[in-house]
């Protein structure tokens, strides 16, 4: 093997060991199960809307924080959420479903080429009392 192609491998390697290095990001991940548990130690069917809020704005997971809309209670918006949109459970529960909120924790891939979130949305009655929440991850590149 000449000189030339040994140094041309170890170019190669070296890029493409740089290139891993750069494409990992080394930090702490999140999971919905994780997530999901603490919800549900701590939210119940039946909690105020006030409640959530309060757990949203406090609750921390290391680094990671939720991010969140606020209670919405405007019936144009449900009404869209529940007609126009792939949210199979805002549609089930169309007739009780009153108020609802978004919430989303960003960035929990330990991928950099991957963008992730931890999303949940909370349905809440006429008199702003959770009746159901749905988590889940949403994936993007």
């Amino acid at each position: 093997m000449t000189s030339k192609n040994v140094l041309l491998k170890l170019v190669v390697v070296t890029l493409s060991s740089m290139l891993f290095a750069v494409g990992c990001r080394s930090g702490p991940t999140l999971t919905v199960a994780e997530v999901d548990k603490e919800i549900s130690q701590e939210i119940h069917p039946g909690s105020e809307a006030t409640e959530v809020l309060k757990f949203l704005n406090t609750k921390r997971f290391g680094n990671f924080r939720f991010d969140h809309t606020g209670f919405n209670t405007n019936s144009e918006m449900i009404s869209t959420v529940q007609r126009y949109t792939s949210d199979q459970k805002a549609k089930r529960l169309s007739g009780a479903m009153k108020g609802l909120i978004d919430a989303q924790i960003a960035n929990t891939s330990p991928h950099r080429f991957t963008t992730s979130a931890i999303v949940a949305r909370f349905y809440f009655n006429a008199n702003h009392q959770l009746i159901d929440y749905e988590i889940k991850e949403m994936v993007g590149k």
